[in-house]
């Protein structure tokens, strides 16, 4: 009689193609569950860490006015005060990959962003608590609410939160008079406006309720039927002032008047 040997090694047939694919299946699972959970810690981390800086920013501004009555004007690029007093001791917090972007300072206000990794947050002396920034969405979050001219200079009051810096100031002088005192009104309603004057100006002095510019602005721009500075005309005057920064025009103010 002959004996078969049997072993365990001959019943071990191995794993099937359908077991495998469930093995690697699960692996592959696994690893992109660790992959978002880890990059998901991560980006809340960033955000946490610019949110973080931004109020330690806000608490050193407030110190910074409390010791030397003013808000920095300006800031270097360690994120220390530099006008009008130098502090080298409470510089403002600079993370790894975070940047700062400090603008409209005056002794009177301030605004502040710090950015990192697609994270950007705002703050301001009257809004201590940081605020998602979509530069794309903000053109000057400021207005308008007055203007006077002195002659030499153009006083504009302005109200509001910073967004960006202020870099011009836009007049536009609109007139629909006829340039022929002798013929027909001319309607600014049926026809659109007859002449058009554009002036932009540089401001010399950005506070936070008031903006200042050399007057007069010089001109950049106009559309006219018969010439550049609309003299000549009569009727409807409407004049419309913008500040202006990287982002847009905020809202005009506007100033109706009549010429005669």
């Amino acid at each position: 009689m002959i004996h078969k040997r049997h072993s365990l090694f001959n019943n071990h047939t191995g794993f099937t193609i359908a077991e495998l694919t469930i093995v690697i299946t699960v692996i592959a699972i696994l690893a992109a569950l660790i992959v978002v959970t880890y990059n998901g810690m991560a980006a809340r981390s960033k955000k946490t860490t610019v949110q973080s800086d931004l109020i330690t920013a806000v608490k050193l501004l407030n110190l910074y006015k409390t010791f030397n009555n003013s808000y920095p004007v300006t800031i270097d690029a360690e994120g220390c005060p530099a006008t009008p007093v130098v502090d080298k001791t409470d510089c403002l917090p600079l993370s790894t990959g975070t940047t700062i972007t400090y603008y409209q300072g005056s002794a009177s206000g301030y605004s502040i962003r710090e950015a990192n990794s697609g994270y950007e947050y705002k703050a301001s002396h009257s809004n201590n608590v940081p605020v998602a920034y979509n530069p794309s969405a903000e053109p000057p979050c400021q207005t308008i609410t007055g203007v006077l001219d002195t002659g030499t200079e153009l006083h504009l009051a302005i109200s509001g939160e910073p967004c960006g810096e202020i870099q011009k100031i836009i007049e536009e002088l609109y007139v629909d008079g006829p340039w022929d005192p002798g013929s027909s009104f001319y309607h600014a309603d049926l026809y659109g406006w007859r002449c058009m004057t554009e002036y932009t100006g540089t401001p010399t002095s950005v506070a936070s309720n008031e903006v200042v510019v050399p007057s007069p602005m010089p001109q950049t721009g106009f559309t006219s039927y018969s010439n550049v500075d609309c003299s000549g005309y009569l009727g409807d005057v409407q004049t419309r002032y913008y500040l202006v920064n990287a982002n847009g025009r905020s809202q005009p103010f506007i100033q109706n008047g009549f010429w005669d």
